[in-house]
């Protein structure tokens, strides 16, 4: 039983110290708050919905049109990279 405890014990420190330095932590409000230039304002982020109505001919237009805007960047950076040597 104290074995396990010890392990439990440990486990959970680990745990916690883990937390401390990790990426990805809890912060209150208020401290947020304290930071230099903090703004919690989303209104930034627009609303988009995935049910836009759009013909499906409207559709192949719009794909093709972005897949001859990446064709077109694919040929400009071959261009680029012609006389670069790895």
């Amino acid at each position: 039983m104290r074995l396990i405890i010890s392990f439990l014990s440990t486990a959970w420190l680990w745990v916690s110290w883990k937390l401390s330095v990790s990426r990805w932590r809890k912060y209150p409000v208020a401290e947020l708050l304290k930071r230099d230039k903090t703004s919690l304002d989303i209104t930034w982020i627009k609303e988009t919905s995935d049910d836009d109505d759009m013909t499906l001919t409207a559709l192949m237009q719009t794909i093709q049109q972005k897949s001859d805007n990446i064709s077109k960047a694919v040929s400009q950076l071959q261009e680029l990279l012609k006389g670069i040597e790895e």
